[in-house]
């Protein structure tokens, strides 16, 4: 794979960000935030893992795209999910912590030693083995106030 093509596959995650942002809303206030958080970490942790079998260039790209859109869905989700379990004074500060994972994810996987040792591909299955913590921790989160439950239906009039 030439640079330029490298680049523009390995782009193609983000072109999915903003084709998952409106569904993960959708499906937050359906499901609620919190297994929207869950499904949307488990498809970009899934597709991303199974980037590292891409047998060329087009799959791999596929397989980013569609990783993309769950690493679109959660930012909306997790940021609500943090104001609603922080408190005031602290919540600017922690949301802006949270938002700063993924470009400081980004910038830690270019200095780890190991990927040019043992290729492109350990870097995907490496993102695979997030998959457990994230979901556990997020699951074993208790129900958000008014988010997690079914509404009542109003009456009309």
């Amino acid at each position: 794979m030439t640079p330029g093509t490298a680049g523009t596959v390995g782009s193609l995650a983000f072109a999915g960000t903003p084709v998952g942002a409106p569904g993960a809303g959708n499906l937050s206030g359906r499901l609620g935030r919190r297994w929207t958080v869950i499904g949307c970490v488990t498809r970009f942790t899934v597709f991303t893992a199974a980037c590292g079998f891409a047998p060329n260039a087009e799959s791999f790209g596929a397989l980013r795209f569609v990783a993309g859109i769950g690493l679109g869905g959660p930012a909306s989700s997790a940021n609500a999910l943090t104001s609603e379990f922080v408190s005031g004074p602290h919540r600017s500060a922690v949301a802006t912590v949270m938002m700063s994972g993924v470009p400081l994810g980004g910038c830690l996987a270019v200095a780890v030693p190991a990927i040019p040792m043992l290729g492109w591909e350990a870097l995907c299955f490496y993102v695979g083995t997030g998959l457990l913590p994230a979901t556990h921790t997020t699951a074993g989160r208790p129900p958000t106030p008014g988010h997690e439950t079914t509404p009542t239906p109003q009456p009309a009039g």
